[in-house]
């Protein structure tokens, strides 16, 4: 639905990989660092840190989407929210219209 885009907006640089269909499977972190790194950790994230000042005052989390074609996605997603202090939610604008729009207060 666009987050890694927002996300590489963000930071200036292309950094998350970015498709119409759904690319991110696992929370992303994204952290300030003295220079560009990734670590895949084995709980089913991966730290990626780059040289990028506002990052050391927060970490910007990729997640994959919710209502997922693959389940699993979901499950991850739902469970790392909650641990968050800040959630931007990015949807399509066409949920904005016809039946789902009730869930937006359109």
């Amino acid at each position: 639905a666009g987050k890694s885009a927002i996300i590489n907006a963000l930071l200036g640089q292309s950094v998350l990989e970015e498709g119409v269909l759904p690319t991110t499977t696992r929370i992303q972190q994204i952290r300030h660092g003295e220079g560009s790194g990734k670590t895949v950790l084995d709980d089913g994230q991966t730290i990626l840190t780059f040289p990028i000042e506002f990052l050391s005052e927060m970490t910007i989390v990729d997640t994959p989407g919710t209502n997922a074609i693959i389940r699993k996605h979901e499950t991850i997603t739902a469970t790392f929210v909650p641990r968050s202090d800040l959630v931007l939610f990015v949807t399509c604008g066409s949920y904005l219209h016809g039946e789902r729009a009730g869930l937006f207060g359109t």
